[in-house]
């Protein structure tokens, strides 16, 4: 088992017009992923910010293609620690229609934009993703 941690830090948060917002992408068990959220939501749930984890290579694995992985995602509480909200889930990748995983209400709106929360500093959210997968693990039905 590889285990990748990632954060994405995302400057001048509340002013960025962006629908969606990519962390750069990593390697984890050789497969390529990357952090993606939605700072207005997805899928017309407003009033919620989106995180996922993606996926990058799924265009390119053979028919019928699975990648077994454990996701942690986690929005920092960057004042004290005490109000982060993790989510975790075992997950399977695989197709075209599964190529990413999370959650389309991670945080409300109103609690990323609480001051109290800790979740934006200086107009900087930070969002960490840990990538757990086997090394080799794409497979295809014979």
């Amino acid at each position: 088992m590889e285990t990748k941690e990632v954060t994405l830090k995302v400057k001048n948060f509340s002013k960025r017009k962006e629908t969606e917002i990519y962390s750069d992408i990593f390697l984890a068990a050789g497969h390529r992923w990357r952090i993606m959220i939605y700072p207005n939501g997805k899928r017309r749930i407003p009033g919620f910010l989106a995180a996922y984890v993606q996926f990058v290579d799924w265009k390119t694995e053979p028919r019928g293609w699975n990648v077994p992985a454990i996701i942690n995602l986690t929005l920092l509480d960057q004042l004290n620690g005490t109000s982060s909200v993790r989510k975790c889930s075992a997950t399977n990748f695989h197709g075209k229609s599964y190529t990413s995983w999370g959650f389309h209400r991670f945080v409300s709106r109103a609690d990323l934009r609480d001051p109290q929360k800790g979740f934006l500093l200086d107009d900087t959210l930070l969002i960490k993703a840990v990538v757990s997968t086997a090394v080799g693990t794409v497979v295809a039905p014979r």
